[in-house]
């Protein structure tokens, strides 16, 4: 299979490649300039040079390949409207091909879900404001079946596993600065984890796999705020305990996803991809893994 990637020297978009070229097939990762051109080959992965804005580029390379990841992200003001003009340049390229799309998802857009996990046949859309204008376009991406190609929207939670992963590098930095790792309130509520390595290996399988479509979750465990801490605390030398903070402090130290972690339950069970896709998650959530 011949893929084609966005976002290929990013956390996310880079395991996917790399996962991709493990399994055996041609990917062409797009890069804005040809700063990282010889990183991208080193990892076996054509490099196509050129602005993700570039419709013609995204035409031609969508066209010529078997498979698409858009996994580009960015959290600037100009980026949903520029994502949107993506995703429909991808899907106008694909239309009546059969071929599939596959896009990261975050669990974020299903709000709080209680401390019991649901499945992928119990999801629905209930975002907060921030995230309503991304659940538009994941409502038009996944209609997008009825156009004659395979959607392939795929979600994780608390993603780990090194050096990218937003949350827990949040986490350790403030339990750095602040010489403890820290919560908000009781900390019981709850997140799904996976590791980057397992979500990147489900996003194979369902390329890879010819009946595949719409949405998958890529959840491994369950864990409290506490618990998270925990292990955050033991993995940050400067950390000495582990301990109850405020939603002040949240703000102050976890950026944009202060609230959600402080307040959202996101329990989630992988039961589509597990039983459909035959995935089978390597790794837990611990010292040696985050």
């Amino acid at each position: 299979m011949k893929a084609f990637v966005t976002g290929v020297t990013g956390f996310v978009g880079g395991h996917i490649a790399k996962a991709l070229v493990a399994q055996g097939h041609q990917v062409f990762g797009l890069l804005r300039n040809t700063a990282k051109e010889e990183l991208v080959r080193s990892w076996s992965i054509n490099p196509v040079i050129g602005a993700i804005t570039d419709e013609a580029l995204l035409h031609e390379h969508t066209t010529a390949c078997d498979a698409v990841v858009h996994a580009a992200a960015g959290n600037s003001p100009e980026w949903g409207a520029m994502n949107t003009q993506i995703i429909h340049t991808f899907l106008k390229a694909l239309e009546g091909s059969g071929k599939p799309i596959a896009m990261q998802g975050g669990t974020m857009v299903f709000g709080d879900t209680g401390a019991n996990a649901i499945t992928e046949q119990q999801l629905q859309y209930n975002p907060p404001p921030p995230l309503a204008n991304q659940v538009a376009l994941e409502e038009q991406f996944l209609a997008a079946k009825e156009r004659g190609m395979r959607p392939l929207a795929i979600y994780g939670s608390y993603v780990y596993g090194g050096p990218g992963a937003v949350i827990p590098a949040l986490m350790k930095n403030a339990a750095e600065v602040n010489g403890y790792s820290g919560y908000v309130g009781d900390g019981t509520n709850v997140w799904s984890s996976v590791h980057i390595e397992d979500w990147a290996h489900l996003f194979v399988l369902a390329l890879e796999s010819p009946d595949a479509v719409g949405q998958y979750l890529a959840s491994t465990e369950i864990h409290s705020l506490q618990d998270i801490a925990t292990v955050v605390h033991e993995v940050t030398s400067a950390s000495k305990e582990v301990k109850s903070e405020t939603p002040a402090w949240a703000e102050k130290h976890w950026n944009f996803v202060a609230q959600p972690l402080s307040f959202l339950n996101q329990a989630f069970d992988a039961e589509r991809a597990k039983e459909e896709l035959h995935w089978v998650p390597k790794f837990r959530f611990n010292k040696q893994t985050i």
